[in-house]
């Protein structure tokens, strides 16, 4: 899937379930192989089952995000998912 595909279904997600704009906790349960792959997270506050997309997040010097990391996500004016902070579980 393309990525510009990955962002028009990220942001339907948000706004189909009614994620309000914020900060929230998450873990991500997806291994990228690039910068340029759509992360898998879980905001257990919000539902530990639902996986959301994000396709807005930067590496942190040559680091990859890895599944069981946990990050601050936050979700601007128009829905879209941010990754602003991740840290490494190990």
């Amino acid at each position: 899937m393309a990525l510009a595909d990955e962002q028009v279904r990220a942001h339907r997600q948000t706004r189909s379930t009614g994620l309000r704009n914020g900060g929230y906790r998450a873990t991500i349960r997806s291994n990228p192989a690039s910068e340029n792959d759509p992360l898998k997270l879980v905001i257990p506050a919000l539902s530990p089952e639902n996986r959301w997309t994000c396709t807005n997040w930067e590496l942190r010097g040559p680091d990859l995000p890895m599944d069981g990391d946990t990050g601050l996500v936050i979700v601007d004016n128009t829905g879209d998912l941010w990754l602003m902070k991740w840290t490494p579980s190990a």
